[in-house]
């Protein structure tokens, strides 16, 4: 029984150090699999790291870019509309202050020639009749004279037509003289009149170019605030893109953590039912291998007691034949007393 006990300690001994190697096996692979899992995931996390990093700085350096070609674009074609505002204001507003003072210098000269020459006329056919009716009137009042006083002699009648054509050609030199100057002060008020009319014109046309050349600069004005509005709203625009970019790749990030993270408690779960069943098939074995230990060790212990019954009624009878001589017959051999030595060997083949 000893034998048997101490077989019996053995198998057990040996059963619960195979379940400790494999409950070993199962630890290391469990820790194995959670480093791979742990590297795996690290590894995943990193790429899609980079990976939004890479997309995102794309997606802002092609946003500056095109911010940077719009606000260029936008200030060269305002600076050209402006160039081109100011260019033809200045060039509008000059031939306009040219044409005026054209017209109003042609209007001038057209004026004061025509008051030159009416003056003229007038003043000669004012010269002419005041002339001739002095002329006509010394004469009547010579002949009046003369006719009153038939007797007076001849020098007086010379002296006194003398003094007739003297006072005519005085009187007429004075009206003519008088008539010039008259429609000399007429023409140059009416030249001055006219003269100061040109330069208001020219004024008004100098005034009204300079008033186009400030609408003209307020427009380019208006222009360059609408451009600097527009590049306004399309920075606003880059930066909503870039918030729209960034929360897009936490969400993918999120995302991919999540599923890493279902990903590992998958496989912790299926590495602990595969553990469990380890644990369970390693038991059933290590119970099965004891049983039938135990059950071998039985069988040998209720053998060597029947062996050592049947040498007992052989060593009392010599002749009575050996339990298992049949046995014994496929050796060659009749009795146990010829095989002695074989007794518990034939039995085990039993």
């Amino acid at each position: 029984m000893a034998g048997v006990a101490a077989a019996v300690a053995a198998v057990v001994t040996a059963a619960v150090a195979g379940v400790a190697a494999v409950a070993a096996v199962v630890a290391a692979a469990v820790g194995g699999v959670a480093a791979a899992m742990t590297a795996v995931v690290t590894a995943a996390v990193a790429g899609v790291a980079a990976a939004v990093a890479a997309v995102v700085a794309a997606a802002v350096a092609g946003v500056a870019a095109a911010m940077a070609a719009v606000v260029t674009a936008a200030v060269a074609g305002v600076a050209a509309a402006m160039a081109a505002g100011v260019a033809a204001a200045v060039a509008a507003g000059v031939a306009a202050a040219v044409a005026g003072v054209a017209a109003a210098m042609a209007a001038g000269v057209a004026a004061a020639v025509a008051g030159v020459a009416a003056a003229v006329a007038a003043g000669v056919a004012a010269a002419v009749a005041a002339g001739v009716a002095a002329a006509v009137a010394a004469g009547a009042t010579a002949a009046a004279s003369t006719a009153a006083a038939p007797a007076a002699p001849t020098t007086a009648a010379a002296s006194a037509a003398a003094t007739a054509s003297t006072a005519a050609a005085a009187s007429a030199a004075a009206t003519a003289s008088t008539a010039a100057t008259a429609s000399t002060a007429a023409t140059a008020s009416t030249a001055a009149a006219t003269s100061t009319a040109a330069a208001s014109t020219a004024a008004a046309s100098i005034a009204a170019a300079a008033s186009a050349t400030a609408a003209a600069a307020a427009t380019a004005a208006a222009a360059a605030t609408t451009a600097a509005a527009a590049a306004t709203t399309a920075a606003a625009a880059a930066t909503a893109a870039a918030a729209a970019a960034t929360a897009a790749a936490a969400t993918t990030a999120a995302a991919t953590t999540a599923a890493a993270t279902a990903a590992a408690a998958t496989a912790a779960a299926t590495a602990a039912a595969a553990t469990t069943a380890a644990a369970t098939t390693a038991a059933a074995t290590a119970a099965a291998t004891a049983a039938a230990a135990a059950a071998t060790a039985a069988a040998a212990s209720s053998t060597a007691t029947r062996s050592r019954t049947g040498a007992a009624a052989v060593r009392v009878n010599r002749r009575a034949p050996c339990h298992a001589e049949r046995a014994h017959e496929s050796c060659g051999e009749q009795r146990h007393l010829q095989c002695s030595d074989r007794v518990f060997h034939h039995s085990s083949l039993l």
